[in-house]
């Protein structure tokens, strides 16, 4: 296992080295301009209610039960990309989750923490946090907290899919990325991972002596064009053109992301440093729009139309 995350961490820094930097990747905000919050502790067992008679709200989740020799296992699925996780875990840990997550048992509730990637038109982001509890017996889900963290923008890409955002939080800076299909990292501790719910976050320690780093390499729809012919004045070729225009389709481009901290003792404050890249080449229109490059290499070829 460690030999793999090797590899990959070393094939994420290669192409990091002779992929181009992408528009709107270049003015990084200072690492003392991001907004600070505070991330709450998840629920606590103890405090568990007995049972809960129904859900209140929008669906937040699925589950469904699987059934061994002995036990049952509950399987949780986020709903609308959100993260999940279940049960107690240590104070001072804030985990994002994932897209499932399974707990085993069929009574009694425990806490679940639901975390959402949120943003807008006008191009804000925030993640918003709901603490509460499930009913491993009725599968019911009653929210206690929520909690919103605002989000600065770090890097954006040319498409939605890919941005950078990010905030402080306990010294530590706290780096999320959307993740609209599965997206590959090496977090900070050369650990590596794919984040299959709508996003994934990730620590950096800017008090590290040696600098703190995390890649994450994904891939991204490309925004639909019209392909058509070559303009022409003649009346049957300019009916000819309406005809040939084509979509592009669904294209994908795969993409690379690096976020980094360091500081030097003559710093003021922590060095951010943020690249997006395109990792391979912008691939050419299907074979829907094969056909719209044909006016363009026969220019007078004459189109005839049947009466």
């Amino acid at each position: 296992m460690n030999r793999s995350r090797s590899i990959f961490a070393a094939a994420l820094l290669s192409l990091a080295a002779f992929a181009p930097s992408l528009a709107g990747a270049s003015s990084v905000p200072s690492y003392a301009s991001l907004p600070e919050a505070s991330l709450p502790d998840m629920l606590h067992p103890k405090d568990a209610p007995e049972s809960i008679t129904r859900s209140e709200g929008p669906a937040l989740i699925h589950s469904e039960r699987a059934f061994s020799s002995h036990t049952s296992h509950l399987m949780v699925t986020a709903l609308e990309g959100r993260c999940v996780t279940l049960g107690a875990v240590p104070p001072g840990a804030v985990p994002s989750g994932a897209e499932t997550a399974h707990f085993r048992g069929d009574h009694g509730s425990v806490p679940i923490r639901l975390e959402q990637l949120v943003t807008n038109d006008a191009g804000a982001a925030s993640l918003e946090i709901d603490d509460g509890w499930l009913d491993l017996k009725t599968e019911n889900v009653r929210i206690e907290t929520t909690t919103r963290v605002p989000l600065a923008r770090l890097a954006k890409g040319p498409t939605d899919e890919i941005a950078v955002y990010g905030f402080r939080s306990g010294g530590k800076l706290h780096v999320v990325l959307p993740s609209k299909r599965s997206l590959a990292y090496v977090d900070e501790g050369g650990g590596v991972g794919h984040a299959v719910c709508g996003h994934a976050r990730l620590t950096l320690d800017p008090s590290s002596k040696g600098g703190s780093m995390i890649l994450a390499a994904g891939r991204a729809i490309l925004p639909d064009k019209l392909v058509a012919p070559r303009p022409t004045s003649k009346p049957q070729q300019m009916l000819h053109a309406q005809l040939q225009q084509r979509s592009t389709g669904e294209r994908q481009r795969g993409f690379q992301v690096s976020v980094s901290t360091s500081r030097a003792s003559r710093d003021k404050e922590p060095l951010l440093s943020v690249s997006v890249t395109w990792t391979e080449e912008e691939p050419p229109p299907n074979a829907q729009a094969s056909n719209a490059g044909f006016e363009e290499e026969f220019p007078d070829h004459e189109v005839h139309l049947l009466d």
